[in-house]
């Protein structure tokens, strides 16, 4: 298998996203087809990656908490990518110390 991808430098440079989410959105989008559509589970990604399913399960939480995939159908899955916009994240309200 010889997939190539480009990362974005939109997702490249993006300091919300580890360097480890970063690589889990670049093979999505070497994979997805013409519609932008990707079947790959964390299992796969577990096992092609030497990671435990826990690892992988948080990688693909957080691109889709970021706006970045999207799950079409959840059995068996199916993700949509989304282009590779900058994002932000809710900020963590603040917590004044009390005195």
């Amino acid at each position: 298998m010889n997939l190539q991808t480009t990362l974005d430098a939109t997702i490249r440079y993006d300091h919300n996203l580890t360097a480890n989410e970063k690589l889990l959105y670049s093979e999505l989008t070497a994979r997805m087809d013409e519609n932008a559509l990707c079947a790959l589970s964390n299992q796969e990604i577990a096992t092609l990656y030497n990671v435990s399913l826990c690892t992988a399960s948080h990688w693909f939480k957080a691109l889709i908490d970021y706006g970045l995939v999207k799950v079409i159908k959840a059995i068996p899955r199916l993700l949509k990518i989304l282009p590779a916009t900058p994002h932000q994240k809710t900020p963590t309200p603040k917590v004044s110390p009390s005195t």
